[in-house]
C-alpha cells in the first residue's frame, strides 16, 4: 500500500502512514486531532483486521474509514462502520474523500 500512498500525495492528498502494530487508541487520537478528510486502514490478510474489529466504532467515529487491500471484504467493511475501498484504490480513495 506504501504505493499507494505515493500516489495520492502527488495528487495533492496528505497522506501519514502507521505500522501494522499502532494501536488503535493511537489512530483515534491522531485522527481526532488532525480531522482527515478519510483513514485508510489496510492489510494483506483479514485476520490484521482484528485489532479494530473489536472497537468498530472509534475510529469510524472520529473520521470517515475505508479498508483496503488483499484482506479487506466487504462482511469487515460492514462490521466495522467502514467502506470497502475495491479495484482501483486510488480512484476509489478520491471518490471517498476530497483532497486539500
Amino acid at each position: 500500500m506504501l504505493i499507494f500512498g505515493i500516489v495520492l500525495n502527488r495528487s495533492g492528498w496528505r497522506v501519514d502512514y502507521f505500522g501494522a502494530s499502532t494501536p488503535v487508541d493511537e489512530l483515534v487520537r491522531v485522527a481526532g486531532r488532525s480531522r482527515p478528510d478519510l483513514v485508510v486502514v489496510a492489510a494483506t490478510t483479514t485476520d490484521r483486521f482484528d485489532p479494530i474489529l473489536g472497537e468498530p466504532a472509534r475510529l469510524a467515529a472520529v473520521a470517515p474509514l475505508a479498508i483496503a487491500g488483499a484482506g479487506a471484504t466487504q462482511r469487515i467493511a460492514d462490521e466495522i462502520g467502514a467502506r470497502l475501498l475495491s479495484g482501483d484504490p486510488v480512484s476509489a480513495a478520491e471518490h471517498q474523500g476530497h483532497h486539500s
